[in-house]
């Protein structure tokens, strides 16, 4: 069974797997392909492979009750950081549903957001 495995994860399969005599010459192993494709940019720009859609849900827990008849009405707001410039501006993202009198509520409302990795 050892044979098996070593022929399988051999440097010689994992290049031929994902194509890399055809990024870029001879690559050793699948994670030089992957490197090699990230910064030779595959897709519109090298940017895009840096980038993925992650899913942002939210809860709360024990919200401090500041209603005065009532338990609190909690919604959540998101904002993004955007520099344009010299200057740092907040860009509203979306808004959650807002449930009332509840100290700990779960909402409904997700939200899609670009997470860039490396990105300063």
């Amino acid at each position: 069974m050892g044979g098996i495995f070593q022929s399988c994860t051999s440097t010689h399969l994992n290049a031929k797997a994902v194509g890399a005599n055809g990024i870029s010459g001879k690559l050793s192993d699948i994670d030089d392909a992957a490197l090699q494709a990230i910064k030779s940019g595959i897709g519109a720009n090298s940017a895009a492979a840096l980038k993925q859609v992650i899913q942002l849900s939210f809860s709360i827990d024990d919200l401090p009750n500041l209603d005065t008849f009532s338990k609190t009405d909690a919604f959540v707001i998101l904002y993004e950081m955007k520099k344009q410039g010299n200057k740092t501006m907040k860009v509203k993202l979306g808004q959650t549903e807002c449930i009332y009198d509840n100290l700990n509520p779960h909402f409904v409302t997700n939200f899609d957001v670009d997470y860039h990795f490396e990105d300063t």
